[in-house]
């Protein structure tokens, strides 16, 4: 609600962070719970954090060896998965275009940044970080590449520079850039090609994870193993701020004693609140997926009948319209001004739906996707207002 007292329907989520809606009951009774018991106990293990750990490591079905690391922040947790890497082998980091890791002094040289003008940090890795191309099968997109060419692009930098590769970071999932990803075929080579170099492949699953991209994780969803695995955003439920790094406990201990610390990481509020989320997520297992299933089944009827130029795609409880050509204006344009028109529609739409009370999230790596993001525990009555609110949006323009 805003503060005329329009009511909305939040089909973005924070990006993720609000997986389970505004205020869910169940979770704040938690809160209100540890609130009167311990909040904050900075430097020392606490009885939620060693159970969140725990839990984190059962969750995931991981190894009995296999630690998890908690900072606050999801850039702080990347930047903890970096260090690792780096401890494991000083060399070079690899991340991909259109991939989103944080805006942090670290994380965002390694992210696709939106700002137009040259920052004086942006360099600050230098020669030790290297930038592929993520594969973007069919979608538009300002750096098409297949996965197999990805992949060989990879193969050939390894080989000009064996052993020096620290790590790969990649998200199974483009999250801040339209929820595309390539086959999964593509992970299980990546996955082979970095081991057999000795270097760490490390997932990025803030955004995708936790029941939003499909499963547990999306990269067991896709069937391959990171060495590393890092979570935030919903791990908090859209309460509390909270991110962990999970893997292989030889590798978290790598860390020299000292050399990681943040106040809030972790705490006993965080922990309590992040282990309700995991036997939430439990209980909406395949629910989830079955409303992202209809969603997508639901948007497809409004594009067909509105003949809308685009497609439906997505995964898990998410889905994404991909605009193949500029609507509700023509564009005759080519090349980047065809991008932009196109980007420039979707941008519409969304105005158009945030009208009708519909938040989402224009998005892709050329601007050309439109991302409903329900919150996991949605009810398809919600998911039915979502479509209708959507086609409403697109009358509006085609009356135009």
């Amino acid at each position: 609600m805003d503060a005329d007292g329009k009511r909305y329907l939040d089909f973005r989520c924070g990006y993720s962070a609000a997986n389970f809606g505004h205020a869910p009951a169940r979770l704040i009774a938690v809160a209100q719970e540890q609130l009167a018991k311990l909040t904050q106990l900075t430097q020392q293990p606490s009885v939620p954090m060693i159970e969140l750990a725990e839990k984190l490591v059962g969750f995931f079905d991981l190894p009995a060896d296999s630690k998890a690391l908690f900072n606050v922040t999801g850039a702080r947790a990347v930047e903890t998965a970096m260090k690792i890497a780096l401890q494991h082998r000083a060399g070079t980091i690899a991340c991909f275009q259109s991939g989103y890791h944080g805006r942090s002094l670290a994380t965002q040289p390694l992210s696709d940044s939106s700002t137009k003008q040259a920052l004086p940090w942006e360099n600050i890795w230098g020669d030790r970080m290297v930038r592929f191309n993520y594969p973007t099968g069919r979608t538009l997109s300002r750096h098409p590449a297949s996965w197999l060419g990805v992949l060989e692009d990879i193969q050939a930098y390894i080989v000009q520079y064996p052993k020096q590769l620290s790590a790969i970071l990649i998200e199974p999932m483009l999250g801040a850039r339209g929820y595309l990803s390539p086959p999964d075929t593509f992970f299980k080579r990546l996955a082979d090609l970095v081991h057999s170099d000795g270097g760490l492949l490390i997932a990025d699953e803030i955004q995708v994870g936790l029941g939003r991209g499909g499963g547990r994780s999306m990269s067991a969803e896709q069937a391959w193993t990171p060495d590393l695995m890092v979570l935030g955003k919903s791990l908090g439920g859209g309460l509390v701020p909270i991110s962990a790094v999970v893997g292989s406990g030889r590798l978290i201990d790598l860390l020299p004693s000292g050399s990681e610390s943040e106040t809030f990481a972790g705490s006993p509020l965080a922990a309590a609140i992040a282990m309700e989320v995991l036997e939430y997520l439990k209980e909406l297992e395949g629910a989830a997926e079955s409303l992202g299933a209809r969603l997508r089944e639901r948007l497809s009827e409004v594009i067909d009948h509105r003949r809308v130029p685009a497609w439906i795609g997505g995964k898990g409880c998410s889905a994404f319209v991909e605009w193949t050509q500029a609507w509700p204006f023509e564009s005759s344009a080519i090349g980047a001004s065809f991008l932009q028109d196109v980007a420039a529609s979707v941008s519409a739409v969304a105005s158009s739906c945030l009208e009708s009370g519909l938040l989402l999230h224009p998005s892709g790596p050329a601007g050309s996707r439109l991302v409903f993001l329900p919150p996991l525990n949605a009810s398809e009555s919600e998911v039915e207002i979502a479509a209708e609110m959507f086609d409403l949006a697109l009358r509006r323009l085609q009356s135009v």
